[in-house]
Order: C-alpha cells, then sequence, then structure tokens
C-alpha cells in the first residue's frame, strides 16, 4: 500500500502550510488565540475507506471565529445557505 498518510496530508493543509507563510502563531491549528478558519466534514476522514474521502462534504465553515456556511443538514435551517459574508480577510501580509 502506498500513499501519503492521512495525518500528514491535513498537517500539509493546515499546520505546515502556516509554518511556510510564517504565520503558525495565527492559524493553522485549532488553539486559543488562533484564528478560527476551520470546516466540518459529514465524516470522520479517519474511519472513512480511503477511496471514499474524496466523497466527504462540508457542513459548516467557520472563518475568524464565524460561521460563513451551514449545511441545512447540520443543525437545521431551510436549505443551505452561507450564514454571513465575508469580504476580506487580514492574513499581516497587506493583501
Amino acid at each position: 500500500r502506498n500513499g501519503v498518510p492521512l495525518e500528514a496530508m491535513i498537517a500539509s493543509h493546515t499546520i505546515d502550510a502556516a509554518h511556510l507563510l510564517f504565520l503558525e502563531k495565527q492559524i493553522g491549528s485549532i488553539e486559543p488565540g488562533k484564528k478560527a478558519d476551520l470546516v466540518v466534514l459529514d465524516r470522520n476522514l479517519f474511519e472513512a475507506a480511503p477511496a471514499d474521502i474524496d466523497k466527504a462534504k462540508a457542513v459548516m465553515t467557520l472563518f475568524a471565529g464565524k460561521t460563513v456556511y451551514r449545511d441545512a443538514s447540520f443543525g437545521g435551517g431551510a436549505s443551505a445557505r452561507p450564514a454571513e459574508t465575508v469580504i476580506e480577510r487580514d492574513d499581516g501580509h497587506g493583501h
């Protein structure tokens, strides 16, 4: 069996990416004081068959700690909808 372990793949898109951007103190992991940018999926990727990981769907997205998307299947509501609009993000680099 070949491939990249799931833990390494997730780290490459989160904390490792934050380190490359020199932003590991602000983003990249879920810790007090960091920006809460995260997605909630409809399944636990660590329990899913590798062939089914790409079938995971986002049911909620948080940006800077605020819910910006919540699917109707996650916590009620009439339909999938944006929870609020986010105009810009301060990533500390001025763009």
